[in-house]
């Protein structure tokens, strides 16, 4: 598992093999969500990761690894690059999986920080930004995005 963490080629050759056998392989399945390839230095292997969970995440089948990407990738929305890789894989898996929005929509909402500290800012408008970005991409979420938003943040004021 570290050789292939480590190695972008590595796993897109283990990916294309495996993406059609996932249910056959419950044990690999479960590796390759857990890497964190949102935090990659490496952007190959950053852009290999993503194709990785996206063919997870688009089996019918198996719709844990659905919430988990869900669910890891909104708790990146308050990091600045994190956050940033994470808007694209959801973007990617509203037009994959048309029936997560609402899942998407969810755990936003329950994702969102709500630190009182002088490092809270930051993360606010990380996750301000992220949230919006996502939404331009994904215009039929947009409304719900910014009526959460702006509930949240009035909140905070």
């Amino acid at each position: 598992m570290k050789n292939m963490a480590n190695d972008p080629d590595s796993l897109r050759i283990i990916m294309r093999n495996f993406s059609k056998h996932s249910r056959l392989c419950p044990s690999l399945a479960k590796d390759i969500v857990s890497i964190d390839g949102l935090n990659s230095e490496s952007n190959d292997f950053w852009l290999a990761w993503k194709e990785a969970v996206l063919d997870l995440a688009s089996d019918a089948s198996d719709h844990n690894h659905l919430l988990i990407i869900i669910k890891r990738s909104l708790a990146a929305f308050a990091y600045k690059e994190q956050g940033h890789r994470a808007a694209c894989i959801l973007t990617d898996l509203a037009k994959i999986v048309p029936s997560s929005l609402e899942i998407i929509t969810k755990h936003l909402e329950t994702a969102f920080p709500y630190w009182k500290s002088p490092q809270a800012g930051p993360l606010l408008q990380s996750f301000t930004q992220n949230s919006l970005k996502l939404g331009s991409e994904v215009p039929q979420i947009m409304e719900r995005i910014v009526d959460f938003l702006t509930k949240k943040l009035i909140q905070l004021d």
